[in-house]
């Protein structure tokens, strides 16, 4: 379904990849509510599909569903602070991507 996802995205509007990517970790995240044994495989479904929207879908808007989606922030800090800091790090990679091409170009 991501890699669908993914090749969707690439003839989509903006807000139609947000609706799509929107839709489907709501759809992934549902199951974690009624879960009464172990969250951890929903949760690392949840994480992979939150790293697989990210060039996507705005960085501002991932972060802000991540916080207010229940079953992505309701888990112990320790899963939502993995998850944040994994987005930390795809910001400052792709931050360097962008400035070594920059200065390739000049």
């Amino acid at each position: 379904i991501i890699q669908f996802c993914q090749r969707a995205s690439a003839h989509l509007q903006e807000e139609a990849r947000e609706k799509l990517w929107v839709n489907l970790l709501e759809t992934i995240s549902g199951p974690i509510k009624e879960q009464t044994g172990n969250p951890d495989p929903w949760r690392e479904m949840i994480r992979h599909t939150v790293s697989s929207m990210l060039g996507h879908v705005g960085h501002k808007k991932v972060v802000s569903l991540l916080l207010s989606n229940p079953s992505c922030s309701s888990g112990s800090w320790a899963d939502l602070r993995l998850m944040l800091t994994e987005l930390i790090e795809t910001f400052r990679y792709e931050r360097q991507v962008l400035t070594s091409g920059l200065h390739l170009l000049e």
